[in-house]
């Protein structure tokens, strides 16, 4: 049975895409995980003191092995020779690497921000959560926590 190489890479390609998009945590402060609904979080008070925008990172290194995987796939199909094949692989395993980890990176990192946060009893706290929501230095804000922590307005 013949297989068409190009259709398997492609193949290959779209499924990681999927697999490396479905990972990318949701950093917003308006979603909740279904089995946090009905458990009970604290909450305190407190002022912003300082916000500052920041870019989270994802990814698990799955678009690098996944491309390594590809571009070896892909390489090793040049060349009419063993020896070309093995340098094509080659090749084709280190472009695709850096490829794969490259897309990772676009489709699983996103913007937040990083919250400072004085508690009325003078404490500061600092959490890093979506930028989804319009927080401003000296605004009142809630601090919920319990399974994750989340600064919201007042």
């Amino acid at each position: 049975m013949f297989i068409n190489l190009k259709k398997i890479i492609a193949l290959s390609v779209i499924a990681v895409s999927f697999t490396i998009t479905g990972c990318a945590r949701d950093f917003s402060t308006n979603n909740y995980e279904s089995y946090t609904a009905g458990e009970a979080s604290r909450t305190m008070e407190g002022t912003v003191v300082n916000i500052r925008v920041i870019k989270i990172k994802g990814g698990n290194g799955t678009g690098g092995l996944a491309g390594v995987a590809a571009g070896a796939a892909a390489g090793s199909t040049i060349g009419g020779s063993s020896e070309a094949n093995l340098i094509g692989g080659i090749a084709g395993a280190v472009a695709g690497g850096l490829l794969g980890d490259a897309a990772e990176n676009k489709f699983t990192s996103q913007d937040a921000v990083e919250v400072i946060v004085r508690l009325d009893n003078g404490k500061l706290i600092t959490t890093t959560q979506g930028n989804d929501i319009n927080l401003v230095r000296g605004a009142r804000v809630f601090v919920i926590y319990g399974d994750r922590m989340r600064i919201i307005p007042q």
